[in-house]
């Protein structure tokens, strides 16, 4: 397979913080400890499997691929079949970070799926399990970790019945805005559907920050909420402000540039701008139109997650004006 893909991520404003590796994260709550997997375990399932709000499918699906524990592959395959197109694309990402092997024969299924976003998962999630070493025996308990393997730190869903995160740890309430590409590049433009997931994934795992994907998205009990609560709400914006691929002997790398703007809602006055920059890499194939695609989406993801490391200081000042 040859080497694996590397991609660096650099926050112009603090010179040089790297990113180990990039994925799609989502998944939001509490540390556990593992004496308590298996009963975790089956509150995920259930959460999965039954649910009504698909929010928190979503969320649940994440936190399985968090896991690193392969109990959980045939439930992620099964949410492959899930009505909400969502949800599929989450089991599809959580297959592909949970490490087995074992889900490519599904995976590959799910390259027929109807949502182009699901597709567009399961083909990543086949390249990572692919170049995947061994996965994680079942018995094993799941390991809190930032390494290379680019996880985030082991975490169980405790979802309330619309939201994972409960009103009374809630201190900001964010609202995804418009998602434009001033890159005039055909990966600029295929990526900004990656830009928006990226953005809400970054934000999620942030304690306190209650996402919601439009304005639309904000139903009268939310709005009582905010109001009682007085919580400030902002409204994030972002941009794909540049793609730049080079192309060397010995590899091919692909620099994402975004910027992000938090503004008032719903007076959208300017409150904060944020950008992060980050390169994807990896020798040649011989597909090169897919390779060049598949490097800006990890790049832009890379970008984000580096603009969006800073969010609770930027938060915090945004909120202030």
């Amino acid at each position: 397979m040859g080497h694996m893909g590397e991609t660096r991520a650099k926050n112009p404003k603090r010179g040089g913080r790297t990113l180990a590796s990039v994925s799609m994260a989502l998944g939001a709550v509490l540390l556990i400890a593992a004496a308590s997997v298996a009963q975790d375990r089956a509150t995920l399932i259930r959460s999965l499997h039954n649910a009504s709000d698909f929010r928190v499918k979503v969320q649940v699906a994440f936190a399985m691929g968090n896991q690193g524990d392969s109990a959980y592959r045939p439930h992620l395959e099964r949410a492959l079949r899930d009505s909400n197109p969502a949800v599929r694309a989450a089991a599809a990402t959580a297959l592909g970070r949970l490490g087995d092997r074992a889900a490519l024969s599904a995976l590959r299924r799910a390259k027929r799926d109807s949502s182009a976003s699901v597709r567009m998962q399961a083909e990543r999630s086949i390249e990572r399990l692919n170049e995947a070493p061994e996965p994680t025996p079942p018995a094993q308990a799941p390991r809190a970790t930032t390494g290379t393997n680019g996880r985030y730190p082991t975490v169980a869903v405790v979802p309330e019945a619309r939201s994972g995160t409960p009103w009374n740890r809630v201190r900001y309430v964010i609202v995804l805005g418009d998602i434009s590409d001033r890159s005039n590049t055909r990966a600029g433009r295929a990526v900004i559907g990656t830009l928006r997931e990226e953005m809400k994934a970054a934000l999620t795992v942030h304690r306190g920050v209650k996402v919601f994907d439009s304005p639309a998205m904000i139903d009268e009990r939310d709005r009582r909420q905010i109001e009682r609560r007085r919580l400030p709400k902002l409204r994030l914006e972002g941009n794909v402000v540049d793609i730049d691929r080079r192309r060397q002997r010995s590899e091919v790398s692909v620099r994402a540039e975004v910027r992000l703007v938090l503004l008032s809602e719903p007076g959208r006055d300017l409150r904060g701008m944020m950008s992060g920059a980050a390169t994807g890499s990896e020798p040649p194939r011989r597909n090169q139109r897919e390779q060049v695609q598949r490097l800006a989406q990890r790049a832009v993801s890379a970008a984000v997650r580096s603009a969006l490391s800073d969010a609770p200081s930027a938060l915090q000042r945004a909120a202030r004006r």
